[in-house]
């Protein structure tokens, strides 16, 4: 009979590093038993899934649930009890304040060390930072949906530390504006120069000279806290060495994992302000961790919230009156029901002629689907190729998102890419040189420190003219920056992106695409993070059985934040 290990490596369960991290840290420790090598490889797995730990006691009993697979329903896992006992006996497996390989807590919770000791620190730092000083909280937590005013919200706090400096007579606060990915960066400044344009100093309860002291230049966290490629797990500043800062504001914090969150938190100055913004509704990081939901108490029983950390509440401001979207848009009420996890309120609202904003279609294979979406892209690139101003086709872009559930497979965004990319150059006539034709849509995969571009960044071939050369248009702190195809490093055609990849990013107008079947990865919180890209309209292309258990699903990751955040007093 198969051990469960190999029934796991059988179905393609387990990665190699999964296998081989279990094995060589059991051995390297005389630890033979296979209930030890297979909780091992468990943790490196879902550790690769976003989890920061394994729930023993949850997966003893959801089996394969937990691994996005249904080919493992004869499994049968360890005894709970007597597994937990035998790994607390392994030497490979330490208690909480223990240096091991691995770490088990008092929940039946199992942990890489460093995943450990990355929440132990955070916790400390988050719950230390929310215990009000003279002037109040070090801590703020912003959240809210797209439209409830987050960074309108900062602005008028950043006006009013400002203004109080002045009154004080004292220096105006150094401000640092960060955010995960190049292109959260950029959506940030521009949020802010628009939130002082738009309120002026009026609404925002300054003076006029505050106003035009408020910052707009944004970095990414990654170039702020001083990024090596000679040593990509460490960073410039950090608690010894930390941010030149009186307060740090991080936007979509949301897409933050808990390493990068953990360094981030650490490098703040113990007596600078720190603000997280983002929506702990939307999809978690890619990376292990759900850190904002954690903080936020997301999941958290109602039972528990009046015997919650009463200082952390304190901390959390959570928006909720939507300024875009209102009773009348079909967009702001399909988001409400999928975050009440009301399937059939959302496919009324997608399927009736109540609002006309949204739309659900049908569409019965691939080709047809691949044609809907090309005449549509077919029709924008012929406007935008007529204009030759690199900052209007930046722009452009903007305006129409095509977004996909999921990356692999006939609707996925790699073949969608794929295909509506032949259709383009077939229609248009064009040939693609290296791979390259003018108006080509590009996004980065791989953050590149020399010329200043970062995972998630999009940007737009213009062709050469007038006697100029062909070069790749991103937005940059200081306007658009032309570049050479030839100096861009890892990359990908962005007619269509995932949901994950648009993180950050908001269209006047989506089409979502999602599998004609039903997939692991199809969440509540990935149908809400594609939703609320759109700004004007929203048209969703799959069958409605896909919508209804999609919003029924929501995503589970493990993690101990949570309860070490919001313990019972």
């Amino acid at each position: 009979m198969k051990s469960v290990m190999n029934q796991f490596m059988d179905a393609g369960v387990f990665r190699d590093i999964d296998e081989s991290f279990a094995r060589s840290v059991c051995r390297l420790s005389g630890e033979e038993r296979d209930e030890v090598v297979l909780a091992a490889a468990i943790v490196s797995n879902l550790t690769g899934r976003g989890h920061t730990c394994a729930d023993l006691n949850a997966i003893a009993q959801g089996g394969a649930h937990w691994f996005g697979t249904v080919s493992l329903d004869g499994l049968v896992l360890p005894e709970p009890g007597a597994w937990l006992e035998t790994l607390a006996s392994s030497p490979v497996v330490g208690s909480p304040g223990d240096y091991s390989p691995l770490i088990l807590d008092d929940h039946g919770r199992l942990y890489l060390f460093r995943y450990w000791d990355y929440q132990r620190r955070l916790a400390g730092q988050i719950l230390e930072r929310a215990v009000e000083m003279e002037h109040g909280s070090r801590l703020t937590v912003i959240s809210g949906g797209p439209g409830t005013g987050k960074t309108y919200t900062v602005a008028r706090i950043l006006a009013g530390l400002i203004q109080n400096a002045d009154e004080r007579s004292e220096d105006p606060p150094r401000v640092l504006l960060v955010a995960p990915t190049g292109k959260a960066a950029a959506r940030l400044r521009d949020s802010i120069a628009e939130a002082k344009l738009a309120r002026g100093d009026a609404a925002l309860g300054c003076k006029k000279n505050v106003l035009e002291r408020i910052p707009e230049e944004a970095l990414t966290v990654h170039r702020a806290l001083g990024w090596s490629s000679a040593n990509p797990t460490r960073f410039f500043h950090n608690a010894d060495n930390p941010l030149a800062a009186d307060v740090v504001v991080a936007d979509e914090a949301s897409m933050i994992d808990l390493a990068l969150m953990t360094k981030l938190v650490e490098a703040v100055p113990r007596e600078a302000r720190l603000i997280l913004i983002g929506d702990k509704d939307q999809l978690a990081s890619v990376e292990a961790g759900a850190v904002l939901g954690d903080i936020c108490n997301a999941g958290g029983r109602e039972g528990d919230r009046d015997r919650a950390n009463s200082g952390l509440s304190g901390s959390i401001v959570h928006l909720v009156h939507n300024y875009r979207f209102g009773e009348n848009s079909g967009i702001g009420n399909l988001s409400r029901a999928i975050n009440s996890r009301k399937p059939d309120e959302a496919l009324d609202i997608l399927e009736g002629d109540r609002f006309d904003d949204v739309e659900l279609i049908h569409i019965p294979n691939p080709a047809s689907l691949v044609r809907a979406i090309a005449n549509e892209v077919l029709e924008r690139r012929g406007v935008l190729l007529n204009e030759g101003d690199p900052s209007r086709r930046l722009a452009m872009l903007r305006d129409y998102g095509v977004l996909c559930g999921l990356r692999s497979g006939p609707m996925g965004a790699d073949e969608i890419n794929r295909l509506v990319e032949h259709e383009v150059l077939r229609r248009d006539r064009v040939s693609a040189r290296d791979g390259w034709y003018d108006g080509r849509p590009v996004m980065i995969t791989r953050n590149d420190y020399k010329l200043r571009l970062f995972n998630g960044d999009v940007g737009v071939l213009c062709g050469a003219s007038n006697g100029g050369e062909m070069g790749v248009a991103f937005d940059s702190q200081g306007g658009v920056r032309l570049i050479s195809p030839t100096r861009l490093g890892e990359l990908e055609t962005a007619f269509a992106l995932t949901v994950h990849k648009s993180q950050g990013s908001e269209f006047d107008h989506v089409a979502l695409v999602l599998p004609q079947k039903l997939s692991p990865v199809l969440t509540a919180e990935l149908l809400y993070t594609a939703v609320t890209r759109a700004r004007k309209s929203l048209i969703v292309y799959a069958a409605r059985e896909v919508v209804r258990e999609a919003i029924l699903t929501t995503i589970a990751r493990f993690s101990g934040l949570r309860d070490m955040l919001w313990s019972r007093q």
